[in-house]
């Protein structure tokens, strides 16, 4: 009689495992879609939508939001983990998507300031680069921001633990925003120097982007790529005469500076950059 007791016990506890397995599921998914729904507008711009998806999602529709973005570290794996509960208890509301290769988050803030406890709680969290959208006020305006935040994302470093920010990095967006036109401009700026050989290519264009990283310090460059500075001078000026710009122009040297930043960043320049 005991041992029927035990077996049936089992198999009601086991039963209950199963169902309630299988509603984590289906919440799951459900909460999924209405992310989604969100992300995408309703879909054709309903507010209606929207709307019905933000009250089960426990939205508000009209508050502080902004969009995250993540490079998930493998297939469909979160790359924020438990980052809802972390964030909830801070009293910071958000909804997740997890896609193939992203982990997507709406998060609702408590006012403009609540952008900056946001990023600190994503540094904690982040296992791989992080892009994350301006604030915002409404929840229809969540497609650009999402738009916003995968372009903070792209101007990421890959591979790299770090949370960007759109405002924060205005020149990486510039680029990534628009990388056909950015890499055809690239190409066109630095003429000559791309068709190097490709030791000699890497030589300047490292050297190049340590010279910008050091404020134009030649003897800072120098030091930080173990050469006299002198060395660092004529690398620069091969640099001028390939590209046919100066370092000494103001204009010369800005166009050079993203050039160089859409080459390190496109995979369209086909070329790596330390």
């Amino acid at each position: 009689m005991w041992s029927f007791h035990d077996a049936f016990t089992t198999a009601m506890m086991n039963s209950f495992s199963e169902t309630a397995a299988l509603l984590m599921v289906q919440r799951d998914q459900e909460r999924s879609a209405l992310v989604e729904a969100v992300l995408q507008g309703g879909g054709t711009g309903d507010t209606k939508t929207i709307l019905d998806a933000a009250d089960l999602l426990a939205l508000p529709y009209q508050g502080t939001f902004a969009v995250v973005v993540a490079d998930a570290p493998g297939l469909a794996r979160h790359a924020l983990p438990n980052v809802e509960p972390v964030l909830r208890a801070r009293d910071i509301g958000s909804a997740w998507r997890l896609t193939p290769d992203l982990h997507i988050g709406i998060v609702s803030m408590r006012g403009a300031d609540g952008l900056t406890e946001l990023v600190d709680a994503l540094r904690v969290l982040a296992v791989g680069a992080v892009g994350v959208s301006p604030s915002y006020t409404r929840l229809d305006q969540t497609p650009q921001a999402l738009h916003l935040a995968r372009n903070a994302l792209a101007g990421a470093q890959a591979g790299v633990a770090r949370v960007t920010v759109f405002d924060d990095a205005p020149l990486p967006m510039l680029v990534v925003g628009a990388p056909s036109t950015a890499a055809t401009i690239s190409k066109q700026i630095l003429g000559e120097l791309l068709d190097l050989p490709e030791a000699d290519r890497e030589l300047l264009l490292t050297t190049m982007a340590t010279y910008f990283a050091v404020d134009g310090s030649a003897s800072e460059a120098a030091e930080r790529l173990y050469c006299h500075p002198n060395t660092v001078r004529y690398r620069l000026r091969r640099i001028e005469q390939l590209s046919g710009r100066s370092f000494d122009r103001r204009l010369d040297s800005a166009e050079l500076y993203i050039a160089l930043d859409a080459v390190r960043r496109l995979p369209e320049c086909r070329i790596s950059v330390p």
